[in-house]
């Protein structure tokens, strides 16, 4: 890593926090600073929502990009749905290790 000083203008409330925060865990503001920074900068992983949905006309599963009301595959085989997850998972670009899958019993009425 190389070391290129930036100044940066904190307000004192910021700054008391900052200190206080580096202090409880051991650091300088500094390496605070950059440990604040490193996880608000590493990408957070997709999520997939897989739902398995009982209702008055039976039981079919559908997965969607995270919180989207909008389903990219709605089938009644669950094995439907993860082949189809892969699919799209692979048209994004992504791995699967890259995505976290939560997997949701929902009953409709």
């Amino acid at each position: 890593m190389s070391d290129n000083p930036t100044s940066v203008r904190l307000p004192s409330e910021v700054r008391d926090r900052l200190a206080s925060r580096a202090a409880a865990n051991g650091r300088s503001v500094n390496n605070e600073i950059i440990m604040i920074l490193k996880g608000v900068l590493q990408p957070s992983p997709a999520t997939i929502v897989i739902r398995e949905c009982h209702g008055p006309l039976g039981k079919f599963f559908s997965a969607a990009l995270g919180e989207s009301p909008y389903h990219f595959i709605s089938a009644e085989c669950e094995d439907e749905v993860y082949a189809a997850v892969i699919r799209q998972i692979s048209a994004l670009g992504r791995a699967i290790a890259d995505l976290r899958i939560e997997h949701r019993i929902e009953i409709l009425e």
